[in-house]
């Protein structure tokens, strides 16, 4: 079935990937943050999944716990992560549309309740947003300590 299939671009080893190749093309000079982001993202929903520890429906042929869904976070961090470097329209209509075939899948698939599935996307949209806060204070730290250098060591 289709569901199978699509459920895979959410799986931990793929939303990996997918910031690996976010760095490698797009943020080769400013360091692998988009795969530290991604991997933050798998940290927080194991934490989520342990603390909350909701059982999967019945019936689910997978263990682990249900809530929030990973696949659904996973995707919206990893996803929402290529379109805003792509910057354009239709890429953040993509990312859109990956995110909605893959949290539906989870529920297509059984595994997950859609409240495991919108929680995992507001999550990971709320995480998202104040990942890229701190990505971006970093980078202007980065960018006062260059001028820095660049100005004779005097920092203001």
């Amino acid at each position: 079935m289709i569901w199978e299939l699509v459920t895979h671009l959410g799986d931990y080893w793929f939303v990996t990937i997918v910031a690996i190749g976010i760095w490698l093309r797009y943020e080769r000079d400013g360091g692998p943050w988009p795969v530290v982001v991604v991997l933050g993202a798998i940290g927080l929903v194991t934490l989520l999944k342990i603390t909350f520890a909701v059982p999967r429906p019945p019936g689910a042929e997978t263990g682990g716990y249900a809530f929030p869904s990973g696949h659904a976070l996973g995707a919206t961090v990893a996803y929402g992560l290529l379109a805003l470097e792509i910057g354009t329209r239709r890429a953040g209509l993509a990312a859109m549309a990956v995110i909605t075939i893959v949290s539906s899948s989870r529920v297509a698939i059984g595994v997950h309740y859609p409240i495991d599935v919108a929680v995992g996307v507001g999550v990971g949209l709320a995480y998202l947003v104040i990942a890229l806060a701190v990505v971006g204070r970093l980078k202007m730290a980065d960018m006062r300590t260059d001028l820095a250098v660049l100005n004779g060591g005097i920092h203001e």
